[in-house]
């Protein structure tokens, strides 16, 4: 069928109820996870129309699905094109350009001169696509593994999936032929700042925005608040507190010796998007741009470029006052975190190693909010494959091949059958996981 065009009737739910899998029940395909990734699929699985039944399970309650505050007036580092399904299909009622005619912004935006849109248009464009999907979505439900349905010879013909209900803990499992992961990357706080001392007064980059909303805003006396990390996520929150009030202070502690810019090499973006005979294009595309950029070195984390020039022009002007006897804002370069500990008055201390010299020492002043810039956790997915390792090429390590499917020993699956993984590799971007995604479905005809 032929995608509506842009202009057509606006969008409406198809359901107005929740999913509601019983137990035993088969479906065609099931989706472990309801993120952005598997958003991207929904979508493209709703405009093939596929013919046979789906389910999308996610562990969270449906009143808190993709639950974030992004931080005041920042924007996304990609175009408003690279969206949920541009790349696959630019006349898909889920664009975000018929997403702003659609909810009477689209004028708003064109008048911005911007090609990046808000974090806020972001997170509303996410739950208005979502919204058209609780008939194919159950809420509360966590998976605990994939099991094989073998017949007498062995052969695949199907997957359990066990679940566990959130709210009744009761046990139970469906059926599928094909069966998604998209479980995507789940917040990781380093072990010095997850002891149960501290852990009141340390939060995630990803629920920066929660927390810092139960502080005042014109707080009586001076908050510090201490930033752990390097990456984007870092530098933004970094910029934010500086837009709060004065008592506000903020020290971002990096181990690197500088703030490292984003691989901005368009030849490179092109190649990895777009391999040639030349690239391991067997490969998954996160892991396609790290063996194209082997032995090079690279940054695993890093900062949009005009966000560090935005920065280093602040702390250049504060350096120009250095009279004043308190800095509210600064960047402390070599220091990695070793240990946190409460200072006894509701604070925390923290001890950093100087990558100079190899001395530990404490920071001269307590802190009362952390914010733990970290990696994200993307090997989730593997626990839930346990029970298929006897069927894998190597049991040890799963092996993806280029459209996400996990490769299993010659015979042992049927035709039709398989298990994907998306969203689940180290260096994925939402950019890179979602375009790709939404084209995997087209292309594979899980449907």
């Amino acid at each position: 069928m032929s995608p509506s065009p842009l202009h057509s009737t606006a969008i409406r739910p198809y359901g107005n109820h929740e999913a509601r899998p019983g137990p035993d029940t088969a479906y065609g395909i099931v989706c472990v996870g309801f993120g952005v990734t598997a958003l991207s699929i929904a979508i493209a699985l709703r405009e093939v129309e596929a013919d046979s039944p789906i389910l999308f399970l996610e562990r969270g309650l449906r009143d808190q699905w993709q639950r974030y505050s992004p931080i005041p007036f920042s924007y996304m580092q990609t175009s408003f094109l690279q969206d949920l399904t541009t790349q696959r299909n630019p006349l898909s009622k889920f664009t975000l350009t018929n997403y702003l005619h659609e909810t009477g912004q689209l004028l708003t935006f064109l008048n911005h001169s911007r090609l990046t849109p808000s974090t806020a248009v972001i997170k509303g464009y996410l739950d208005w696509s979502a919204s058209h999907f609780d008939d194919w979505v159950c809420y509360g439900k966590n998976v605990l593994a994939v099991e094989p349905i073998q017949d007498v010879s062995g052969v695949v013909g199907g997957w359990k999936v066990l679940i566990r209900d959130i709210k009744t803990t009761k046990i139970y499992s469906v059926r599928a032929r094909k069966v998604i992961l998209a479980i995507g990357a789940q917040p990781c706080i380093p072990t010095a700042l997850s002891t149960p001392e501290v852990e009141t007064h340390v939060v995630h980059c990803s629920r920066y925005m929660e927390f810092i909303s139960d502080f005042p805003d014109h707080p009586p006396e001076a908050l510090n608040v201490a930033i752990v990390g390097q990456n984007e996520e870092a530098a933004k929150i970094f910029k934010h507190i500086q837009s709060l009030h004065l008592n506000y202070r903020a020290t971002l502690f990096i181990s690197t010796s500088a703030l490292r810019p984003k691989e901005t090499n368009p030849f490179i973006a092109s190649l990895v998007e777009s391999p040639n005979t030349l690239l391991p294009h067997r490969f998954p595309l996160e892991l396609r741009q790290r063996r194209l950029l082997a032995g090079h070195a690279q940054p695993t984390e890093t900062v949009d470029l005009a966000l560090i020039e935005q920065l280093y022009e602040e702390q250049a002007s504060l350096h120009e006052h250095a009279n004043c006897p308190v800095k509210r804002h600064q960047i402390v370069a070599l220091h990695e975190l070793v240990n946190a500990a409460p200072d006894g008055t509701g604070r925390v201390n923290l001890t950093f190693r100087d990558a100079r010299t190899g001395n530990e020492m404490q920071h001269e002043e307590p802190f009362d909010l952390v914010v733990s810039a970290s990696k994200y956790e993307r090997s989730e997915w593997k626990q839930l494959v346990k029970s298929l390792q006897e069927l894998q090429q190597d049991r040890d390590n799963p092996r993806i091949d280029k459209e996400y499917r996990i490769e299993f020993r010659r015979r042992m699956v049927e035709a039709g059958v398989g298990v994907w993984v998306v969203g689940g590799f180290e260096g994925g971007s939402d950019r890179s996981v979602v375009g790709r995604s939404s084209s995997l479905s087209w292309r594979q005809r899980v449907c």
